[in-house]
């Protein structure tokens, strides 16, 4: 017999989780990534990776429109705040190329250094597009 999870059981017991995301990506998008204690640095990747899995279970199990266009939405912004985001268009120069692309682009070069190593700079997206929370 093949167990299938509601979509409200689903999202009941992911919210927790994405909330936390939410909340971690709204504390960067104002502040920047210096405002984010050890612990929610190392914190963001593996909540941003269930957000992924989730968004993929939420389409293969056919879930209703806004429960995927809401975890699409988490997953790009979590995207962007744990990567970076690469400047487009002929306008941007070599450096702010240089900065977005090298190993300096997001905060996954900040969960790989030690604190003391740490980069000043962070590139910052120039969507402002946030996850609006879920409502089932």
């Amino acid at each position: 017999m093949i167990s299938t999870v509601t979509e409200a059981a689903f999202a009941a017991r992911r919210q927790p989780d994405w909330a936390r995301l939410e909340q971690l990506v709204h504390l960067v998008s104002m502040k920047g990534h210096r405002a984010l204690s050890r612990a929610d640095v190392v914190g963001i990747p593996p909540l941003y990776s269930d957000a992924c899995a989730d968004l993929a279970s939420a389409r293969a199990a056919r879930y209703s429109a806004p429960l995927v266009e809401y975890l699409q939405n988490l997953t790009a912004v979590g995207h962007t705040v744990l990567y970076g985001a690469v400047p487009r268009g002929a306008a941007a120069s070599r450096r702010q190329t240089r900065h977005a692309c090298g190993a300096r682009a997001g905060l996954a070069a900040m969960v790989s250094r030690p604190a003391s190593r740490a980069p000043g700079r962070f590139s910052r997206s120039s969507s402002r597009a946030e996850a609006q929370p879920y409502r089932s």
